[in-house]
């Protein structure tokens, strides 16, 4: 079934996003965790790889897993960056072979040292030229994309990125996953904005469990992310005083308060970004329980 088919049956929901373990002897450490999640009933499930599609062929695994032994609905992400028409047209022969009918369609960022990749002969430059390219050579496919609540990098301002994320809907995306945010209001003002600019799909929020100061510094400088000073300087602050203990204990209730603002709200549902951990994962889906009859 296609997620955007599932999503008009779900009243609210959680689903999660997941990636493989670099290793396959890893998977089964993995698989026993991802049996624990299935308990937490997710709407679906999406499945990333590594810059320049490094662990590609575990996503298209992991997600069959998925499918087939946990009748989880599952997303298969898919980077456009350093790939061509043809092994776009091998990877989505593969997941047909393997039952999958949903993918999510990125542009998807180079290597490091790698930025040749962004420009070869064949290839596809953007997350719309990919979108359209599937819906073209694959059109039951299911496909997602990513809506930026900070606008992306490459472009000018609000308007140009709400303009770009309304013609990748009208490309074929049929539903969109949210970049990080850090503030409700964010996500819902870009949900007015793109219905007022025409956009018909979805949009699901992404929330992300804070868990170090660290990995907040790394977020702002590679993903353009805003973050208020008032957050940011508690943040800090909690560090100074506790460290990382003391960090992701708030991270984790403020991503709880994040999804039932979100849920309360309108969202449909929430995206969990739960870098494969259950534990915390199962306490935000339990305390936000209440809202999901």
């Amino acid at each position: 079934m296609k997620i955007a088919e599932r999503l008009q049956e779900k009243k609210k929901f959680f689903s999660f996003e997941f990636f493989p373990p670099k290793e396959i002897s890893g998977r089964k450490d993995f698989f026993v965790r991802a049996e624990k999640f299935a308990a937490l009933n997710p709407c679906f499930a999406s499945v990333t790889y590594g810059a320049g599609g490094s662990t590609q062929s575990g996503t298209l695994d992991i997600a069959e897993w998925f499918k087939r032994d946990l009748q989880i609905e599952a997303a298969s992400h898919y980077t456009c960056i350093g790939a061509t028409k043809e092994t776009v047209n091998i990877f989505l022969e593969d997941m047909q072979k393997r039952g999958l009918k949903n993918i999510v369609a990125l542009r998807g960022d180079a290597p490091k040292g790698q930025e040749s990749l962004y420009d070869i002969e064949g290839g596809l430059c953007t997350a719309k030229d990919l979108i359209s390219h599937i819906k073209d050579v694959c059109p039951e496919m299911g496909i997602a994309a990513t809506a930026y609540p900070d606008p992306h990098p490459k472009c000018a301002n609000i308007a140009d990125d709400i303009l770009y994320t309304v013609e990748k809907n009208k490309a074929g995306a049929s539903f969109f996953l949210t970049q990080l945010f850090f503030e409700p209001r964010i996500y819902f003002d870009l949900v007015h904005r793109l219905q007022n600019a025409g956009c018909t799909a979805d949009v699901i929020p992404g929330v992300l469990i804070i868990r170090n100061l660290a990995g907040v510094y790394r977020m702002l400088s590679l993903c353009d992310v805003r973050i208020s000073g008032k957050l940011l300087c508690e943040l800090e602050s909690l560090h100074k005083e506790g460290g990382d203990k003391a960090v992701e204990k708030f991270g984790l209730e403020y991503a709880i308060k994040m999804s039932r603002s979100l849920l309360e709200g309108g969202a449909k549902g929430v995206h969990l970004y739960t870098l494969n951990r259950i534990e915390e994962s199962r306490i935000i889906v339990d305390a936000c329980s209440d809202l999901l009859k």
